[in-house]
């Protein structure tokens, strides 16, 4: 006979979400799992002896339409890691130290060891970010409660990194570094699959556009993947050299996002170099990636300078990048007037001139580059919306606050119904609606508004620890520090949540 139910909470939604998953060795496990969340959500125990009336009338209704995930078939067997070794691995003949290089015997193990040894304790270094486990949990239970803790606010965030996520597979359902741990699940795919279909979604899921911008799992994704397209193409399975091309592109990208320059430029010369003999000089394609050279121009060198020599070669390096964007544009303009990378070139011209002080110049290519962006791409497209920002951008520092905040607007409309409330998009044109009001109207009540609306995303989308969200906080120290009212309580708010913030002189003073 089973126990009385436990006092009914009340929180249903906090209270379901602290019940553990069910033990996948316990076979009554996933019926105690699922009794525990009925009581748990303020409902009778529905294994009472004798059943409850419950059990003989409908369910009340309920907001939480949400179900626990089906369960998953087991993980496939992933290769054995012995290079030679064409049988498939075993999960139970895993490395017992990394837990990822699976092996068909023992003795391929142990004559892998040798060569396993390095990538054994660079695997053991390998640490999910707490948001993302968090986020490939929550995705993994698919549970209502859980939806809540995690996506609550972020809908539209979760409807997109669940298609993604289904294309993964069984990665585990344990938080921490178990043998049925997530973290484990994702090594297993960055190491062991050699899987080109899952690489390629965990690369979107973890990707700025679709996932949730966790940058350096977007690397570490595709730097696996592009060898597997390189083997590919080399063993004629169906992938093409300019699909490999593309592959070094989007590698060229992600170094890039981590500021990894010489690893981009590399990447973004390979590329151009395989583009112009495969497809022409002239084709979108070679363009493009010319045009991602020149983007590098200033950011492979500033890191090797001492302080001193930072802005005259910040300014002599942006003249020659701001060059080779004219060549590219002329070029561009000519023979690829309905590509979209002509219209790159142009937005990316006229933020140059704008950071040198051209404003009319730069007002030029800006309007140039979003009327050729909505004929080319769309009123909708994120290019497009993007321009808008620019513009708005180039307004607001020449002193059209209405101006700016007119485009912005326009922007984030489309943006909300685009992308959701709380892409990354979004939140970036709220937090610049933010700064117009606060330092251009010096409307310190709009601004407030503006910068909590984008602060609230921020933390929902990536997490506080994401450089955009502690950003977005700091900015809003600055507007209390600005604004005329006493908002000292407001920071003390501010910065239990932000302890970061107290490393600013100002801010302690504030809070004296």
């Amino acid at each position: 006979m089973f126990s009385p139910p436990p006092p009914k909470p009340s929180d249903p939604v906090s209270a379901a979400a602290e019940v553990p998953l069910p033990d996948p060795e316990d076979p009554m496990g996933i019926v105690k799992y699922c009794r525990a969340l009925t009581i748990a959500q303020g409902g009778p125990d529905p294994l009472a002896n004798p059943p409850s009336t419950y059990l003989l009338t409908p369910p009340p209704s309920s907001t939480n339409k949400r179900k626990p995930a089906a369960i998953l078939p087991p993980p496939p067997p992933p290769p054995c890691a012995r290079v030679g070794c064409y049988s498939l691995g075993s999960l139970d003949k895993r490395c017992s130290k990394c837990l990822v290089a699976s092996y068909c015997c023992v003795e391929c193990q142990r004559e892998h060891w040798p060569a396993h040894k390095k990538q054994c304790k660079v695997n053991r270094r390998f640490e999910l970010s707490k948001q993302t486990e968090e986020y490939l949990f929550g995705l993994r239970v698919n549970f209502g409660a859980y939806f809540d803790r995690i996506f609550a606010g972020n809908e539209e965030g979760f409807e997109r990194y669940s298609a993604l996520f289904g294309q993964l597979g069984n990665i585990g359902f344990e938080l921490g570094r178990g043998i049925n741990g997530i973290t484990v699940g994702v090594l297993m795919i960055l190491r062991s699959y050699r899987d080109r279909g899952k690489l390629e979604a965990l690369a979107k899921l973890t990707g700025p556009d679709e996932g949730f911008d966790d940058r350096a799992l977007h690397l570490e994704a595709m730097r696996s993947l592009v060898p597997l397209l390189e083997e590919a193409y080399a063993a004629g399975d169906g992938v093409t050299e300019e699909e490999v091309l593309d592959g070094v592109m989007a590698l060229g990208e992600a170094y890039m996002w981590m500021e990894e320059w010489d690893e981009c430029k590399a990447c973004y010369k390979r590329a151009e170099e395989g583009f112009v003999r495969l497809l022409g000089e002239d084709s979108a394609k070679a363009v493009n990636a010319a045009y991602s050279v020149a983007g590098q121009i200033v950011s492979t060198e500033l890191d090797r300078i001492d302080t001193h020599s930072y802005i005259v070669t910040l300014n002599a390096y942006g003249d020659e990048k701001i060059a080779e964007y004219r060549r590219l544009w002329a070029k561009a303009k000519v023979s690829l007037p309905e590509e979209a990378v002509t219209y790159g070139i142009g937005s990316d011209l006229g933020v140059k001139l704008h950071e040198k002080g051209k404003h009319e110049e730069a007002k030029v290519f800006k309007l140039a580059a979003l009327e050729g962006r909505r004929r080319v791409l769309g009123n909708e497209h994120k290019d497009t919306l993007s321009s808008m920002t620019n513009m708005g951008n180039l307004l607001d520092d020449t002193g059209d606050h209405e101006g700016a905040l007119d485009y912005y607007q326009q922007a984030v409309r489309v943006q909300e119904k685009l992308l959701g409330k709380t892409h990354p998009s979004t939140l970036n044109t709220i937090y610049n609606t933010g700064l117009t009001y606060q330092n251009g109207l010096k409307d310190f009540v709009k601004a407030e508004e503006m910068n909590r609306k984008a602060l609230d995303g921020y933390e929902r989308s990536l997490g506080k620890e994401h450089e955009d969200t502690k950003r977005c906080a700091h900015n809003l120290a600055c507007l209390f520090q600005a604004s005329e009212m006493n908002l000292k309580p407001k920071m003390a708010t501010l910065v239990k949540e932000y302890p970061h913030l107290t490393s600013n002189w100002w801010v302690q003073t504030m809070l004296w």
